[in-house]
């Protein structure tokens, strides 16, 4: 019997992975493990120089957020089989993502949830990034499927730690005396060394990881990673339970 229980075990299954990659994140954001500082004097151009090098995210991380987009991912795809199989033997269906409802968008929708019920049809139509306008991007199953094709083709990028503010408490009346300057994994701060004393270091600054980034245009976090999730629980999925009753 056609049912929603392979899409609700799907989400499930996402769920378990956010669940275990919470103290991953957890163990690995603390200042022991996401960074290492380095202090130098510079007394040739009297500076007092601080390296916060950014230490690589572990891969299991990665793989793990990885895992819980891809079963978000499908159950949104397996609801769409699950619906076009009332009427038959399922095509090539899954849950279409259409961020421009032109012509090449409705065609796409059309093909990719062919065999649906109207109403079903409806359903999903209501919930396409497309009716932000240009502000499509912020839809999370546009995010959400992003992350998804990112994870597909290479392992998803976690790209950076970031290190809320500086670890350093730097006085106002010192800020015209700063020069920072940051790559992707370290970030610098100088300032004269006669102010050196005045530089006072942070114990426990706030450090989070991000996912996506790069060409993607999308920067998740932990947070948003759930936020999307309980938009496929709470929005997506329960629309559909009707035409399983």
């Amino acid at each position: 019997m056609l049912s929603m229980a392979d899409p609700y075990s799907k989400l499930g299954w996402a769920k378990d992975h956010l669940d275990a990659l919470d103290p991953e994140i957890r163990a690995f954001c603390t200042p022991a493990k996401a960074y290492t500082v380095t202090e130098n004097e510079d007394k040739e151009q009297e500076r007092y120089i601080i390296r916060t090098k950014l230490h690589d995210i572990p891969p299991k991380i990665c793989l793990i957020a990885g895992d819980a987009v891809y079963n978000m991912r499908a159950a949104l795809d397996q609801t769409v089989w699950a619906l076009a199989a009332l009427n038959g033997i399922p095509g090539k269906t899954q849950f279409p993502i259409i961020e421009v409802w032109n012509s090449d968008g409705r065609k796409r929708f059309e093909r990719q949830v062919s065999g649906v019920p109207d109403a079903a049809f409806c359903e999903i139509q209501a919930l396409q990034p497309y009716h932000r306008g240009d502000a499509f991007k912020s839809h999370p199953l546009w995010r959400l499927d992003e992350m998804c094709n990112l994870d597909k083709h290479r392992r998803l990028a976690a790209n950076s730690v970031t290190v809320g503010g500086t670890i350093y408490g730097i006085p106002l009346e010192l800020r015209n005396d700063v020069i920072m300057s940051a790559t992707d994994d370290c970030h610098v701060i100088s300032i004269p060394l006669a102010l050196k004393d005045k530089v006072t270091l942070d114990p426990n600054p706030p450090i989070e990881i991000t996912f996506g980034g790069d060409a993607s245009g999308i920067t998740e976090t932990f947070e948003t990673l759930i936020e999307i999730h309980t938009f496929v629980t709470v929005k997506v999925l329960p629309r559909f339970d009707r035409f399983f009753a």
